[in-house]
């Protein structure tokens, strides 16, 4: 790090620390002035911090150091959540394709809501539509905040071609995404970018299901959506999810099943999969991980894969969030070192967490818990802890 931007960051740290500490004026006038002005410097803070992570991304430090992308270094370094995170990175990466937006953001005279309202909107546009649509985005921003602009962007096409010409449908198709956030409460939120034809398939095969059943039917047309996608994914071939279920519970016991990502059901939930699900046996221990099913073959066999999916529910490198389905069998002593091909000897791993391990081996700290866990620590070649402690930053070097 450069040396002034070192001590300069080491200030504001300690400044930082003192007005946390402190207390808020009283005055509540002096209060809402103190927290615009408190707002505006973390603006001008998120412009230098996208400066740096813009740096890191277009190095490729963060999976140099590790990690399984830069914004999975955001998300375990700074102890950020992973949809913040993703908004940093794109920030990021657009900011070089949008020179106002960079130099206003820069110059302090953009806030950073602006700034990602104007990321996001052109992120699915091409360089020339890119060039055309930032100066609208910018004066809308201007004119009515983030808020507008963020209108304005959902009929940017429309905007850009008035004549109604189409796009070009392979442009489209490779624009397409589609994710499922995980909430804190368990559910989840799909979002999603499709290209018309996969939309149009989509919306054929949900409004015959998503029907009001009847006139009295009390469902919101968005639940009615959600119950058809259900319906349409139990009518055809199974989805195969593993729900790990204690005896007692399919015989009538109220131990919850837990699902591949660790979150309890019910346990009237998970007697009511059992009854259309293929069920299979894997036999645990009094801590309720399971026993090693064995067999030595160089491959990784059905049930020891069950029973790593039980045992690791995801990657086990920490910090790490990649689900089990996702997740390879990895021998923690290489097969062509002798390692055996038995539960005691393999971990989920990611794919990316896997290549870093077979090409970095002496970076990887493999720790064997109680009850035959496993977990892999990657050995940063630098790492300085931004995470708050108990006693401040700075107090516990004082």
């Amino acid at each position: 790090m450069d040396s002034n931007s070192a001590t300069d960051i080491d200030q504001l740290r300690r400044i930082a620390d003192r007005l946390a500490e402190g207390p808020a004026p009283i005055v509540a006038a002096a209060a809402m002035e103190q927290a615009e002005e408190l707002y505006a410097a973390i603006d001008r803070l998120e412009a230098a911090a996208a400066a740096r992570v813009r740096a890191v991304d277009a190095a490729g430090q963060a999976r140099a150091e590790g990690y399984t992308s830069t914004v999975a270094w955001l998300r375990e370094s700074c102890a950020m959540r992973g949809s913040r995170a993703a908004e940093r990175v794109l920030v990021a990466r657009q900011l070089r394709r949008l020179p106002e937006t960079a130099a206003r953001f820069a110059a302090g005279t953009m806030g950073y809501c602006a700034a990602a309202v104007v990321a996001r909107v052109v992120r699915n546009l091409d360089e020339a539509d890119t060039a055309r649509a930032e100066p609208i985005l910018v004066d809308a921003a201007d004119g009515g905040g983030p808020d507008q602009a963020a209108i304005l962007g959902r009929r940017i096409h429309n905007i850009l071609h008035p004549d109604g010409g189409l796009p070009d449908s392979e442009k489209q198709f490779a624009r397409r995404w589609l994710k499922i956030d995980d909430l804190l409460d368990g559910m989840g939120r799909i979002d999603a970018l499709l290209d018309p034809e996969l939309k149009n398939r989509l919306r054929a095969a949900l409004d015959p299901l998503a029907k009001p059943a009847g006139p009295d039917d009390p469902r919101t047309a968005g639940q009615r959506n959600a119950d058809a996608l259900d319906a349409l994914l139990r009518g055809r071939q199974h989805t195969h999810m593993t729900v790990v279920v204690d005896l007692g519970t399919l015989a009538g016991g109220a131990t919850p099943g837990i699902l591949p990502d660790g979150s309890p059901i019910p346990a009237e939930d998970a007697r009511r999969i059992a009854q259309n699900a293929g069920l299979s046996r894997v036999i645990v221990g009094p801590d309720s991980l399971p026993l090693d099913v064995g067999r030595e073959h160089r491959l990784v066999t059905p049930a020891i894969r069950k029973a790593l999916e039980v045992r690791d529910r995801g990657c086990v490198v920490e910090g790490c969030t990649m689900p089990a389905a996702w997740c390879e069998a990895d021998h923690v002593q290489p097969w062509f070192l002798g390692g055996q091909t038995s539960l005691a000897n393999t971990a989920l791993c990611c794919p990316a967490h896997n290549r870093f391990k077979n090409r970095h081996p002496d970076r990887v700290e493999i720790t064997r818990h109680p009850g035959g866990k496993i977990t892999y620590r990657i050995q940063r070649t630098h790492r300085r802890n931004t995470r708050p402690s108990r006693d401040g930053p700075h107090r516990q070097a004082a």
